[in-house]
C-alpha cells in the first residue's frame, strides 16, 4: 500500500510538472542549461529545473510530515516503502524519456533521485515522528 501510495504520488508529481512545463518551469533552468531549455533539448522532469525540484521537495515533506504523524505502526518500514515507490517512479519515468535512453548515466538516475527526494521526505518524516512521540508520551 505504501509502495504504491509513493509510486502514484510520484507520477502525480511529474504529470503535473509535464502538464505545466511551459509556464511554471522552463523559463527557470538551472544555471549552464539555459540554451538547452529555450531549444527544447530537456525533458520535462522535476531534477531538469531548480523551481521543479524546490516544488517537489514541499510535496515530499508536506507527505513525509503527514506520514510521521500518521503512521503508528512500524512507521519506518511505511516511509521506506513510500520513498522506494517514489524513485522506482520516478526512474521508470526517466528511463522512458528519449534523452536518458541514449546516455551512459542512466543506471545511476535512481541513486540521483533517491539523493534528491530523501531528505525532504524522511528528514519531515522524523520530526512528524517526533511529535507524533512526544504527544503520545504527554497523554500518558
Amino acid at each position: 500500500m505504501c509502495f504504491a501510495g509513493g509510486a502514484l504520488l510520484a507520477l502525480g508529481l511529474h504529470f503535473f510538472i509535464a502538464h505545466f512545463w511551459s509556464a511554471l518551469y522552463a523559463s527557470h533552468p538551472w544555471k549552464g542549461s539555459e540554451w538547452s531549455m529555450e531549444s527544447g533539448g530537456i525533458d520535462p522532469s522535476f531534477s531538469e529545473s531548480p523551481r521543479a525540484l524546490g516544488h517537489t521537495r514541499i510535496v515530499l515533506a508536506v507527505t513525509g510530515l503527514g506520514a510521521g504523524l500518521a503512521f503508528r505502526e512500524e512507521p519506518w518500514s511505511s516511509i521506506l516503502w513510500i520513498w522506494s515507490g517514489i524513485v522506482l517512479a520516478f526512474s521508470v519515468v526517466s528511463f522512458m524519456q528519449p534523452q536518458t535512453q541514449d546516455s551512459n548515466l542512466a543506471p545511476i538516475a535512481p541513486l540521483l533521485f533517491a539523493f534528491l527526494t530523501g531528505p525532504a521526505l524522511i528528514g519531515s518524516f522524523c520530526v512528524g515522528h517526533f511529535v507524533m512521540l512526544s504527544r503520545r508520551k504527554a497523554r500518558a
